[in-house]
């Protein structure tokens, strides 16, 4: 993977989800918040490719209807530079049977795709 930061325009693309809506999600607290960084007079925010790979995990998780509260803790401890090729993420839901497991690798896989795609 060539390209190491993104900006708020590239996840967007990227990810196929409007930009106002990933503001919104990063200024709740639901995503990564990206890093800052000095651009002309202002500033940007910057995304790397892990917190790229953390909001697609997140996106998935809103895909299986789990609320954006539990969805938000999905991420949080995953070492994506670990990730092998058997990893899966089981995400319980409390007082529930119900069990979603989410295969990483193909996670990390999907998201470069489109990247390249972009």
């Amino acid at each position: 993977m060539d390209k190491k930061e993104f900006s708020t325009f590239d996840v967007a693309k990227i990810l196929g989800i409007g930009r106002s809506r990933l503001v919104h999600w990063w200024r709740d607290g639901f995503i990564p918040r990206g890093k800052y960084v000095k651009w002309g007079r202002g500033y940007k925010t910057s995304f790397s490719l892990f917190d790229l790979y953390s909001i697609a995990l997140f996106m998935i998780c809103m895909d299986f209807s789990l609320s954006r509260k539990f969805s938000k803790n999905a991420w949080k401890d995953i070492k994506w530079s670990k990730v092998g090729e058997r990893d899966y993420l089981l995400l319980n839901i409390s007082k529930s049977p119900i069990t979603f497991e989410v295969d990483l690798k193909d996670l990390i896989r999907r998201t470069e795709n489109c990247i390249k795609d972009a």
